[in-house]
């Protein structure tokens, strides 16, 4: 918004900017000769102030995301060493005992195991969907 000034016959230039709180602030910038200098100066305010939000929430991405890759591959590593070490020592461990518990402990370590890595799986791959909904 531009608006003369009545005392000095100058324009000035008025616009809100929100601060990384999300607090609006007015602001404004005085002594403008015409009013297309004082609503273009406005517009740059406003185009600067919203490419540096971007640029912020940008940078919270990417470290998000470096994050995000950190626990994956932690994840990923762990699973594969509870498949490579314990479930081989509970397979050892079903085959000579013969036990059932143990043969059930098995089962059950390796269906957990399965049920992880689907999940794995399918969070950081989802189903791809066609706009009705049906998948592709």
């Amino acid at each position: 918004m531009a608006y003369k000034e009545k005392d000095t016959k100058k324009w000035t230039a008025q616009w809100f900017e929100t601060n990384a709180r999300g607090e609006k602030k007015k602001r404004r910038k005085r002594g403008f000769e015409t009013k297309r200098e004082a609503l273009e100066y406005e517009r740059q305010k406003k185009l600067n102030n919203s490419r540096s939000m971007l640029d912020k929430m940008y940078d919270m991405n990417r470290e998000y995301f470096r994050d995000l890759t950190v626990y994956i591959m932690a994840g990923k590593e762990k699973l594969e060493t509870e498949r490579e070490v314990t479930l081989l020592r509970l397979k050892e461990k079903a085959e000579v005992s013969g036990q059932a518990e143990d043969a059930q402990r098995l089962n059950g370590f390796s269906a957990l195991l399965l049920v992880l890595f689907v999940g794995f799986i399918l969070f950081f791959f989802p189903l791809q969907t066609q706009s009705d909904g049906a998948r592709i």
